[in-house]
């Protein structure tokens, strides 16, 4: 299982997975001090969460932009079919490996679940008996030449680009409670940043200028902080931090991060994208008079800084 996903990862993603150029002090002040890099995290992942890479539900789209489509759609002609299709949570077994392997996706499930609990018997010492045995080894037997299957015909795969950095998360989010914790607040959180962005710039563009769109982050925080005074300096600093903390998460497997320091990052996370939802509250509740009005922009102390 743990050489399918990798694989995977390498053939599909690409080598940045394992190796992607991060400052060496930014990975000295927040890596664990027990951790270890030889191996990739998939080689840390409990047994059980190797299942959630295959099978936990997840979508693509990004909600809060296709509601904004919705609002704004007078016809069905204003939609796109694939967009609305792309919010249904679907699992990467059934996006990506139920093409090349001849199984449904809940024969694997079931067998690595019942798998799971006769290894816990193992490693924690609890008697065995002929049963169990047996039980261990039909399992394994019924799992194996699938799993196979799966990497010989791995190539077969194909992922766009769109694609790639919500497989990465998700295989982050599968490392454990805590990285999915921290992954989920992240999205949410960017969310939050780009509606409020996208909203202020709607209001107050010239005729003919084009939308945002969802691509650039420090764009995004630019316009909230230099433009409209929404956050200070610290805050937006605060945010790249975190958005560097995020890649790391996300593209740098060898690194383990302590388990506090995500944490609390998290926390700090979920504080700005409450202020940033309450900001949008009282800004569709008041109307378009209520939309703050741009500023003389600001020099930015952080423009020097790279820290995306």
């Amino acid at each position: 299982m743990r050489k399918l996903i990798t694989k995977f990862m390498m053939i599909n993603i690409g080598t940045r997975w394992t190796n992607e150029s991060i400052p060496k002090e930014v990975l000295e002040s927040i890596r664990s001090k027990s951790a270890k890099q030889e191996n990739n995290h998939l080689y840390e992942v409990d047994f059980i969460q190797l299942s959630y890479f295959l099978f936990k539900d997840y979508t693509y789209s990004n909600l809060s932009g296709l509601l904004d489509k919705l609002k704004k759609a007078t016809k069905l002609e204003d939609l796109n079919l694939s967009e609305l299709k792309g919010t249904i949570p679907t699992s990467n077994w059934d996006r990506h490996f139920s093409t090349i392997v001849k199984c449904d996706g809940d024969y694997i499930k079931s067998r690595w679940e019942k798998l799971y609990e006769k290894r816990n018997l193992v490693a924690h010492n609890k008697q065995i008996g002929r049963v169990d045995y047996d039980d261990i080894i039909a399992l394994c037997g019924e799992l194996m030449p699938k799993l196979t299957e799966a990497i010989d015909n791995l190539d077969k795969i194909v992922i766009s680009e769109a694609e790639k950095e919500i497989v990465s998360e998700n295989v982050a989010s599968s490392r454990s409670d805590v990285y999915m914790e921290f992954i989920t607040s992240w999205a949410h959180f960017q969310r939050m940043v780009y509606f409020l962005a996208n909203l202020l710039h709607e209001a107050h563009k010239l005729p003919g200028e084009p939308s945002l769109g969802e691509n650039n982050l420090r764009n995004h925080l630019n316009l909230l902080y230099r433009k409209y005074g929404i956050i200070t300096s610290q805050v937006k600093r605060d945010i790249l931090e975190i958005f560097q903390l995020r890649n790391i998460i996300v593209h740098r497997p060898d690194i383990i991060i302590g388990p506090n320091h995500i944490q609390s990052k998290g926390a700090q996370l979920r504080g700005y994208a409450l202020f940033l939802s309450e900001t949008i509250s009282g800004i569709e509740k008041g109307g378009v008079e209520n939309v703050p009005k741009p500023k003389s922009e600001q020099p930015d102390p952080d423009d020097d800084e790279k820290l995306d």
